[in-house]
């Protein structure tokens, strides 16, 4: 959340990605999440070693953001994804974190 507070507050808007689901940054060229890296030393990684399928996703539409991630084993807790929201490849423990421009 601080990097996209800090991100919002120097560009005026959020990395846009049209609403889509896309990876944080598995794809350079693609996704709008690399932008982060201008305000972060590192952009969080899936400790898996599987990011395009088992990593952190983003989408925004340049004023509010979702940042998703998969809970890894162990019981649900309440930063699981509300129903509304559309699924991400069929994740069963997907962890949800959103917020209108920090």
């Amino acid at each position: 959340r601080q990097a996209l507070k800090t991100y919002a507050e120097q560009t005026g808007a959020l990395p846009d990605t049209l609403g889509q689901v896309q990876t944080l940054c598995v794809y350079r060229d693609l996704d709008a999440g690399c932008e982060l890296s201008t305000v972060l030393t590192e952009l969080p990684t899936d400790p898996l070693g599987e990011p395009a399928s088992n990593g952190y996703w983003y989408s925004s539409d340049g004023t509010t953001f979702h940042l998703y991630a998969i809970q890894e084993g162990g019981e649900p807790d309440e930063t699981l994804c509300p129903e509304n929201l559309p699924p991400l490849g069929g994740a069963e423990h997907l962890i949800c974190v959103a917020g209108p421009t920090p």
